[in-house]
């Protein structure tokens, strides 16, 4: 049954026979609609037709079952005709409520930011624990390469400085529980400057930097500070979160020769990262208890920040190194200071570290294969 008065549209049609648009009228009539006006009339079922997704007021294209299209002005007739998009209700309702697309977007982002403090750290432990130590030491070595071949140098500290400090650290390991298979590579790196930090898979690299800047018994006490950060992978979890999928796609799925490769890409990461408040706090009271148990007092790690950020105050190059990743805040300070409180150090202390290089290790003793010179 047609209706007596056709609803009427005006639009150009686009035939892709000719590059002119005709002027055309679309009639809609009960459920058939006609092109008139063009060469060639035709006539269509209303069912048959599409019309284009609703833009604010934006033209709106018709296709046509022939091939032809329309273009048309927004208006309430083309409500009649089939979407070509399902979705054009709710996108239509949201443009005209710009409260609500406001209030989406920003639940949207809200959920990014829950799911990026909340959720990937939560995310990052569960990979980690089924990530095999073995695949975390491939991928600590081939980071430890990269630090090698284009940050760090050999060390230039004395035999006898680099003897004490490796002592002091194996002594420290010793109280990790359980055992840690932990080792120490000691670098000289002025571009990184003072500064300490453990690598996946439980390698720890100290500069001499750092070692110049305070004593070596302070030195010993920040590497129980990064022996807490191997205790607890703190490593791994931050390059998971962090590196956010492609870190989960390499460590769970890639070979080791891929692992490898993906290493090279993170060293600048690693030495410039902050840890969270969390982190920090794990490894500082993992190392406060390994320093006490071992005979030293955690006072030393205090006194070593007190330094560094002191000399950082004085505005001396790379100093603010250590503070940019394991920033020197006077809580952690205070927190040293009170794990030392009554606390009677068994250790004697050992001499400074040499402040000048006279004498590098390698011109008086074999290398040692643990720093790779």
């Amino acid at each position: 049954m047609t209706h007596s008065n056709p609803t009427r549209v005006s639009a150009e049609l686009f035939d892709g026979q000719s590059l002119l648009a005709q002027p055309v009228c679309l009639e809609l009539d009960g459920e058939a609609a006609r092109v008139v006006g063009a060469e060639a009339p035709a006539a269509f079922a209303l069912s048959s037709l599409r019309v284009s997704p609703r833009v604010f007021n934006a033209q709106r294209f018709v296709a046509l079952p022939n091939g032809w299209e329309l273009v048309c002005a927004e208006q309430p007739a083309l409500a009649r005709l089939p979407q070509a998009s399902s979705s054009e209700g709710p996108v239509a309702w949201l443009e005209q409520r710009i409260s609500v697309a406001v209030f989406a977007v920003l639940a949207t982002i809200a959920g990014v930011v829950a799911f990026y403090f909340v959720g990937l750290p939560r995310l990052a432990d569960a990979v980690a624990t089924r990530i095999p130590p073995e695949r975390e030491r491939t991928f600590g070595e081939g980071t430890l390469r990269t630090f090698d071949t284009n940050l760090t140098r050999p060390t230039s500290l004395d035999t006898e400085t680099l003897r004490q400090v490796r002592a002091g650290f194996d002594d420290i390991r010793k109280q990790l529980t359980p055992a840690s298979s932990a080792r120490l590579e000691v670098r000289d790196s002025p571009g990184i400057g003072p500064n300490a930090f453990a690598l996946p898979g439980g390698v720890i690299i100290i500069t001499d930097q750092l070692i110049l800047t305070c004593s070596v018994d302070e030195s010993i006490a920040i590497l129980a500070h990064e022996l807490g950060h191997v205790r607890y992978r703190h490593a791994l979890r931050h390059l998971i979160q962090e590196s956010g999928v492609a870190a989960l796609g390499t460590l769970v799925g890639a070979d080791a020769s891929s692992a490898s490769l993906s290493a090279s890409m993170l060293p600048i990461v690693i030495a410039q990262a902050q840890y969270s408040q969390g982190f920090e706090a794990e490894a500082d009271a993992a190392g406060f208890a390994m320093l006490r148990r071992a005979g030293w007092s955690p006072a030393l790690f205090a006194s070593c920040l007190g330094k560094i950020a002191a000399r950082g105050k004085l505005g001396d190059p790379g100093i603010a190194s250590y503070a940019s990743s394991h920033p020197p805040e006077a809580d952690r300070i205070a927190r040293a200071e009170a794990a030392a409180r009554g606390f009677v150090p068994s250790r004697p202390p050992k001499r400074p570290a040499d402040r000048v290089e006279a004498e590098p290790e390698n011109a008086s003793a074999p290398v040692p294969t643990t720093d790779h010179e």
